[in-house]
């Protein structure tokens, strides 16, 4: 079963109104999709979606809420749950200016819905994906990765799309300011609740060591050492720009996390520092 309904509901209205009686959203097959294309943009404050009669002002009495301009999608309940999935439909104008012009449908079967336009598209892998408004051939997304920060990719034009394989790991720069002797640079315990990999990477110009640590716990109590790494002298210098040929360096490879809050430490020797970096990278990939 798959029903569309083109739809006008008047500002503060209800759909079905008083006049259609029990139809055209009500005595349907159950259904667990639904879909949704809220078409006037004037229509600020959206309407109400419900399966049993909305309340006005009453967020509780609503499943969801149609936002202007927006085209979406959703699964209403498991698919092993037939029972409970709904046999009608309530909309309610929360706009009192602007009418509301909607296209809804639904079905007991997936619906699928990949047009370009403005709109949320949900999660991949965990992380929130917002589309943008492009246009017809192209559809751009912004991946938010672990960290915040905004990594995009674009659907191929024409047909293809199959999701890439998008690397969205995350690269930190944890501290440049020099140790004195004997001190101990602590860094902020990583939520690494979407990554699989943790590296970390020290460099100065005198020899200290380098510590990886997990917690379960985001108090970092109590906290195990993973992996640690004494500074050696730098390479010789190659290539153009040179690559770094002075002090001291020390790698934790990409290790596997087991815990899902890591830090790094790195405690200096017993020499002042002039020079330091550390960084560490951040991956979800298996």
């Amino acid at each position: 079963m798959r029903k569309f309904f083109p739809i006008s509901i008047p500002a503060g209205g209800t759909w079905p109104d008083g006049a259609q009686g029990d139809a055209p959203g009500r005595g349907l097959k159950k259904f667990n999709w639904m879909r949704w294309h809220h078409r006037s943009p004037a229509n600020t404050a959206g309407v109400a979606i419900a399966f049993t009669a909305p309340v006005q002002n009453d967020p509780r009495s609503y499943f969801d809420l149609a936002q202007p301009g927006e085209r979406r999608v959703r699964n209403l309940y498991s698919k092993d749950d037939p029972e409970i999935w709904p046999d009608r439909v309530y909309l309610l104008n929360l706009d009192a200016v602007n009418a509301a012009v909607l296209q809804l449908e639904v079905s007991d079967e997936p619906i699928v819905d990949l047009s370009a336009g403005a709109q949320n598209i949900g999660q991949i892998a965990g992380q929130q994906v917002a589309q943008v408004g492009v246009a017809p051939g192209a559809l751009p997304v912004t991946l938010r990765d672990q960290l915040g920060a905004s990594v995009n990719f674009t659907f191929p034009p024409n047909g293809g799309y199959g999701l890439p394989v998008l690397d969205t790991s995350s690269f930190v720069l944890e501290s440049t300011t020099p140790l004195g002797a004997s001190a101990t640079f602590t860094g902020a315990l990583r939520d690494c609740a979407a990554a699989n990999w943790v590296g970390a990477k020290a460099s100065a110009d005198v020899a200290g060591t380098l510590f990886m640590d997990e917690s379960d716990a985001s108090s970092g109590s109590p906290i195990y050492q993973v992996a640690s790494q004494a500074s050696a002298a730098s390479p010789a210098a190659h290539g153009t720009p040179a690559s770094n040929s002075t002090g001291t360096e020390a790698r934790i490879v990409p290790t596997k996390t087991l815990l899902r809050w890591v830090r790094t430490v790195y405690v200096n020797g017993a020499t002042i520092q002039g020079a330091f970096r550390l960084n560490t990278s951040y991956s979800p990939l298996n």
